[in-house]
């Protein structure tokens, strides 16, 4: 397990390391993937521990059976680095492949929609805060958290992936950013 401490509390992601001995592999394997999502648009760098690589052609990986591209292999400890392709909302097998070998992670990726904010009703409200405002957009689904500003906003509510409900917090006179934060 990884935990960290902190001031406001800890967090632990279980399983979260993993020491990997390379000489250990002599047959072609997918350990693990991270990020374990991304943008269903594809582009994100992806880092792949991969062990058993043969020497010379470098190994290839899909994502759902779509090519991703290389970006960086290194076989001694275990590593591909590789830029996502683009795919569809959802958890998808990630594939490695080279030199007539293979090894896959089933349900390995979860691809994400990009946020899309739209609107915000009512758009101006007291400096005290706690005035009850509706986003709109496209997904939303997972949203951890609003900011205003610098300040985040209170007591969430997912109305649905393109509509969800915030408690402003309190703030100085101006126009502030408004910010999502996906877990």
């Amino acid at each position: 397990d990884v935990r960290i401490d902190g001031n406001w509390g800890a967090a632990v992601l279980p399983a979260g390391y993993s020491f990997v001995d390379a000489a250990a592999h002599d047959d072609l394997v997918l350990l693990g993937v991270h990020p374990d999502r991304g943008d269903t648009a594809g582009g994100d760098i992806v880092e792949l521990a991969v062990c058993g690589q043969a020497a010379g052609a470098a190994p290839s990986a899909t994502f759902g059976g779509v090519p991703a591209v290389a970006v960086d292999a290194e076989a001694g400890i275990c590593r591909l680095v590789v830029q996502s392709p683009p795919g569809d909302p959802g958890d998808v097998d990630v594939r490695v492949t080279q030199a007539g070998a293979s090894s896959t992670l089933p349900a390995a990726f979860e691809y994400i929609r990009s946020f899309l904010l739209g609107d915000i009703a009512p758009a101006a409200g007291p400096m005290i805060g706690g005035t009850r405002v509706t986003l709109t957009g496209e997904g939303f689904e997972g949203v951890l958290a609003v900011r205003f500003g610098a300040l985040w906003g209170s007591n969430i509510e997912l109305n649905d992936g393109g509509s969800l409900a915030v408690t402003t917090p309190p703030g100085a006179p101006g126009l502030v950013d408004v910010s999502l934060v996906r877990e």
